[in-house]
């Protein structure tokens, strides 16, 4: 979808000459593409708790010990 429009006309003021114009253009674009996007749906036993599925070497604090913590920040 690509629209636009364009407005101009003289500027009235007492001050300035008679040749003195405004312009105004605008012009938008909106490219819209389906894109697939991967989810997680859980499962029954990630309903009562059990993530293992999603994190290998198990969990420490609640934090996934297959991740490298960012560090220095």
């Amino acid at each position: 979808h690509q629209f636009g429009g364009a407005v101009g006309g003289p500027v009235a003021l007492p001050t300035l000459k008679q040749n003195t114009f405004f312009y105004f253009a605008y012009q938008g674009f909106r490219y819209s593409k389906p894109v697939a996007t991967r989810i997680l749906v859980p499962t029954a036993a990630m309903y009562s708790g059990d993530f293992s599925s999603i994190c290998q070497s198990g969990f420490t604090g609640g934090i996934c010990n297959d991740r490298t913590p960012i560090t220095n920040l």
